[in-house]
């Protein structure tokens, strides 16, 4: 089973089925998407048809809905007749058939028979919005990314902020990609399609200042300007950073929201970057300069019912906070630029705090934007105990919600997104390394098509990795 339940009544008791089933579902749910998902969460040998019924319920064989508590995102009924399932959304009834999906018995399945365990389920998570930031680099397959919307599905998170790096093509800006390592709309649409589908809203990124290159600093590439050097009065003299100063700059940063806002649909956030902006951020007056580019652009945002993220690392001056509990990621020179940063920034803006290095709980800097306004989101990345210290922070101190980055590390790091989903869920856990690994190929090979080539088994392309 994907997550330990709040509450688990077990009886005496299976029920089971074979190797076709009918099931009377939300029409949302009714769906090639979902039939497909139960054939593969029964190895390829079963198969379900899904028939239209009541909204947020699920109902195989016959059995009592539960009785949906207040508190309850989801409540699961497993009798030997059949299975109900009641949800208060079509969220929770997603994440619900996902929890019967993680509860199959497999061990008659030569037989062409699955079980059940007999019991009632019910469950809701420690954290309201589980997001996860993903990053589609030139390297990554349409594939690996279905792979990857598909996994996150699987484990229950709600929103996916998805950033491309160069790997758009955006029809207000062509120049803005790589020219054979990119997607249109038109192959991307199916996708988010499935996330929407498997209770995940889409969250639209664009970098408005820093990682103007829509590259990774390390590689010293730049997608515009090595393949399109006219367009440098665009950027900053470095190419890290945008001109936002520059009006045509402005209108192109204008065109390019709209286009996102458009690929990912009915959108209620736009993560605007904003890590690594040394360039802004060097004088009081370049804050001035950069506060009202910021504002401006998070008022045009909220004028349309959509909230403005923004990376949390340029609002804070090294030493701010004791480390104790781990170093802080704070790229602030002076404490006067924060303060002046901080009392100048639109309240409404919700402020994502990656903190990588931070290894016990409470997240410092999270509990002081909160105390000064602002809704927090707080980042982990990678490692296991930066994991669990700042989700638990998060959910000791009520903060708005919780955003597992996973940057150029999907390789080495997929399974710390289960450990997170976990911690999101559950709460402590001790789960060592191999089983995470274990667990979360098992759900990546259910979630995706079964007998693929070599590359796209696993999230491995090879089993030696790029950097061995």
């Amino acid at each position: 089973m994907f997550f330990d339940p709040k509450t688990t009544v077990k009886r005496e008791g299976t029920y089971c089925f074979g190797t076709q089933v009918r099931a009377v579902a939300d029409p949302m749910l009714c769906t090639n998407l979902f039939e497909e998902l139960w054939k593969g969460f029964c190895q390829q040998q079963s198969e379900i048809t899904l028939l239209p019924g009541e909204k947020n319920r699920f109902l195989l064989g016959d059995a009592p809905f539960p009785i949906l508590s207040e508190t309850d995102e989801y409540a699961l009924n497993i009798t030997e007749m059949g299975i109900g399932l009641v949800a208060k959304n079509y969220r929770g009834l997603v994440h619900g058939l996902f929890t019967l999906l993680g509860s199959l018995d497999m061990r008659q399945i030569r037989k062409g028979i699955f079980s059940v365990p007999c019991g009632e389920i019910h469950d809701a998570p420690l954290v309201k919005d589980r997001m996860v930031h993903l990053c589609v680099f030139p390297e990554t397959s349409l594939e690996m990314l279905r792979g990857y919307i598909r996994y996150c599905g699987g484990l229950k998170f709600t929103h996916l902020i998805v950033e491309f790096w160069g790997t758009y093509r955006y029809e207000c800006a062509p120049y803005l990609a790589w020219r054979e390592h990119s997607f249109s709309k038109e192959e991307l649409l199916p996708l988010f399609e499935e996330a929407r589908a498997m209770g995940m809203e889409i969250i639209p990124m664009f970098n408005h200042l820093g990682h103007a290159s829509q590259s990774r600093g390390g590689g010293g590439k730049h997608t515009t300007l090595d393949q399109h050097p006219e367009y440098a009065d665009l950027f900053e003299p470095d190419g890290w950073a945008w001109d936002i100063q520059n009006p045509e700059t402005q209108e192109l940063l204008r065109m390019v929201r709209e286009e996102q806002i458009s690929l990912c649909g009915d959108a209620r956030y736009f993560h605007l970057g904003f890590d690594e902006v040394y360039t802004y951020t060097s004088s009081a007056e370049k804050i001035n300069d950069l506060l009202r580019f910021l504002n401006k652009t998070a008022s045009e945002l909220l004028d349309r019912g959509i909230t403005p993220i923004i990376w949390g690392d340029m609002l804070f001056a090294k030493g701010t906070f004791p480390e104790e509990n781990g170093r802080y990621s704070l790229n602030l020179k002076t404490k006067a630029l924060s303060d002046q940063i901080l009392n100048g920034l639109d309240k409404r803006i919700v402020i994502a705090d990656w903190q990588y290095h931070i290894k016990k709980e409470p997240v410092l800097s999270s509990l002081e934007l909160k105390k000064r306004g602002f809704r927090v989101l707080s980042c982990p990345w990678f490692d296991k105990d930066n994991i669990r210290a700042v989700i638990r922070s998060a959910v000791q101190n009520q903060l708005e919600g919780v955003i597992c980055t996973t940057w150029h590390t999907m390789e080495d790091g997929f399974y710390t997104l289960l450990l997170s989903a976990k911690e999101l869920w559950e709460g402590e856990n001790d789960w060592p390394n191999g089983r995470l690994r274990a667990e979360a190929a098992t759900l990546l090979r259910k979630m995706t098509p079964p007998c693929r080539p070599y590359a796209e088994c696993g999230w491995m392309q090879n089993q030696m990795p790029w950097h061995a």
